[in-house]
């Protein structure tokens, strides 16, 4: 069965290494996405949470370069006031984090994209070296976004690659979901067997024991048997749920060209009446 979790990194990475990505110096670094300490889909009241790992693999002797920057390329509609707040760790250690134009955490505007990378989004300024270090980025949303690919560039030694991706805030907030109602009876049938277990028999001798010459015990029988009847009631705790699961999306082109083709959008067509919901499946 597919889970909500498998569902939402369809299409996106979980990790992106750049230690595999052609440069002189080589940049060796994996980013991954930290599942348990991000909070992807916030319940009531919480903030939504992205957790990411920098792990350095580099190698003494190689033709290597330290981190000097990691640029997450957050979407152009979150603002710096839509950040609530951000930590930083290396090898465990909390750093200072100053968020702001001058800071070592910075966000960059597509149209004012960091000097010396190229790259806009949320700038981090914190060197790691090239072998057995790890640092966490973490920072949260005031608003939940969908998840899909994020562009991530890293830098060091002179050198700037954007080629890699990962999961994170993608594209714009989702509208306000529309809920759909649909009835259904559910039969789920149960079979109940009972059963009946023989303990440990208790024996008590019933008087003194006879003691005789000889092995005459009579004729040999092997067990004694009688019978014991017991009325049950047996309760049955059944829990019913369902899960609900969009299908295939599916679009139908209409224009393209080099003029404006969105102009009197609908203006022929008549509305739907809104709240129709179509029945495509039945019980």
């Amino acid at each position: 069965m597919t889970t909500l979790r498998s569902r939402i990194f369809d299409s996106c990475n979980l990790l992106a290494d750049y230690s595999q990505v052609e440069s002189t110096p080589v940049l060796p670094f994996l980013i991954t996405l930290n599942l348990t300490a991000s909070r992807l889909t916030p319940g009531a009241g919480q903030n939504q949470r992205f957790s990411y790992d920098v792990t350095s693999i580099g190698l003494p002797g190689g033709d290597y370069a330290d981190l000097t920057r990691i640029v997450l390329g957050l979407p152009e509609e979150i603002e710096a006031d839509d950040i609530t707040s951000i930590t930083v760790a290396v090898n465990g250690a909390p750093q200072q984090v100053e968020f702001g134009p001058e800071g070592n955490v910075r966000l960059f505007a597509a149209s004012e994209p960091d000097p010396e990378s190229g790259a806009s989004g949320l700038a981090f300024y914190f060197p790691l070296p090239r072998e057995d270090s790890q640092m966490q980025l973490t920072f949260e949303l005031d608003e939940p976004y969908p998840i899909g690919p994020m562009t991530l560039a890293v830098s060091g030694g002179g050198v700037t690659l954007d080629s890699l991706d990962i999961c994170g805030p993608a594209g714009s907030q989702p509208e306000e979901p529309v809920t759909a109602y649909y009835s259904a009876e559910i039969c789920a049938p149960v079979s109940v067997t009972p059963y009946a277990l023989a303990g440990e028999p208790q024996v008590t001798p019933c008087g003194e024991p006879e003691i005789s010459l000889g092995q005459n015990c009579g004729r040999p029988r092997q067990d004694c048997g009688f019978t014991v009847r017991q009325r049950l009631c047996v309760a049955v705790p059944l829990q019913f749920g369902a899960e609900a699961v969009a299908g295939e999306t599916r679009s139908r082109c209409l224009a393209a060209g080099g003029e404006e083709v969105c102009e009197d959008c609908g203006a022929d067509e008549e509305p739907e009446p809104e709240g129709v919901i179509e029945r495509t499946g039945y019980c």
